[in-house]
């Protein structure tokens, strides 16, 4: 009794923080499936923890009071993911399950090829069969345990470049899952730049104990991935300050892509940006842009046509704009730039406030 009564005053102390929701003084969820646990004596532990030679995985989880070993399939579920299993197709092949996971992938992230896994490590034995090979050498921040197994399944190296405060637990660090930028230059100097196929940083750093990685630290190590780039001749950076694209040539490239970025300029800003897209783009290249059409929400035109400018006439601090060009717009500015549409495909990446368009041209 004790500790669920430490438990709600805590849960209504976090409550608390929240301004929305400071009257709120229970968990707002029931619960609708308890399992029992075996409860055991401090002596039993310790013997079970010794014969396991101090090793959490060689220990029963029967043996397991409280589990905090890990983060992965230990939540409760809710009442629709149990119904959800109920409503899965279980086909062998063409399930609709299948097709609801492909429309979302598509609709959300403009992927229309993806391979299904069952969770991110069998993600990452996929993605490292295609850019790790024997001899390689993958420099890291605290490699977790099954990253380090399909680096080495492959025979090549994980090299941990955590900083050093990250293994003193009298040391207070706000960010003991950082990369140390030395170390890492040590490695990418002292091998091929071949045999290192990319630099991999962990957010968190679970093997380090869960530790945060700074903003700041993640741009160094790619300053520092930058420098050490194995195929500059392949790969440029370029900061343009002008308001067009003529630092490029004409029929330059063979693919320009343009997410969620048209949309944050003004009308004409964006369209003379489509314009010098179509100006750089090589003859049966490929041009993919995304910007809304228009805002359909109330909350939405209230929130970006009244609120957020009446915000910036008071600070005067910089404001994100959202706008929009109409698809009949576009579709006619595209003509006129002799653009061939492929295709325009609605998305969601303007947010539920925007009907937002992603098209496809060529020339």
């Amino acid at each position: 009794m004790i500790n669920i009564l430490i438990y709600s005053i805590n849960f209504k102390l976090i409550l608390q923080k929240n301004k929305f929701m400071k009257d709120v003084f229970f968990e707002p969820y029931k619960i609708k499936m308890v399992e029992p646990i075996k409860m055991s004596s401090r002596d039993e532990r310790e013997q079970w923890i010794k014969e396991a030679h101090y090793n959490l995985f060689s220990l029963p989880a029967e043996h397991t009071i409280i589990d905090l070993l890990t983060d992965s399939g230990t939540g409760a579920m809710s009442d629709r993911q149990w119904a959800a299993l109920m409503l899965g197709d279980e086909s062998y092949a063409g399930a609709s399950s299948y097709y609801n996971l492909k429309n979302a992938i598509e609709r959300i992230l403009g992927f229309p090829y993806f391979m299904p896994t069952h969770q991110g490590r069998a993600a990452e034995n996929v993605l490292f069969s295609v850019l790790i090979k024997a001899g390689d050498v993958i420099p890291g921040n605290s490699h977790f345990d099954t990253t380090k197994g399909h680096i080495e399944y492959r025979h090549a190296t994980a090299i941990d470049c955590t900083i050093d405060e990250a293994f003193d637990t009298d040391i207070i660090h706000p960010f003991k899952g950082n990369v140390d930028i030395n170390k890492l230059v040590k490695v990418l100097e002292t091998n091929e730049a071949s045999k290192i196929p990319f630099i991999i940083v962990t957010i968190t750093n679970n093997t380090a104990g869960g530790q945060p990685v700074s903003m700041e630290n993640l741009r160094q190590v790619r300053e520092v991935a930058n420098k050490f780039n194995k195929c500059p001749e392949k790969c440029h950076y370029y900061l343009n300050k002008r308001n067009d694209l003529t630092i490029f040539k004409n029929d330059t490239f063979d693919l320009i892509y343009s997410n969620i970025v048209l949309q944050h300029m003004k009308p004409a800003y964006s369209k003379r940006y489509i314009t010098e897209f179509m100006r750089v783009l090589a003859p049966g290249g490929l041009l993919i842009f995304q910007i809304p059409s228009r805002n359909i929400t109330l909350w939405g035109k209230i929130l970006w046509n009244i609120l957020i400018p009446f915000r910036y006439c008071l600070t005067r601090q910089p404001t994100m704009e959202m706008n929009c060009i109409p698809r009949a717009e576009i579709i006619d500015h595209l003509v006129k730039c002799k653009a061939i549409v492929i295709d325009e495909v609605e998305d969601e990446w303007a947010g539920k406030h925007f009907k937002s368009f992603r098209y496809c041209a060529t020339k």
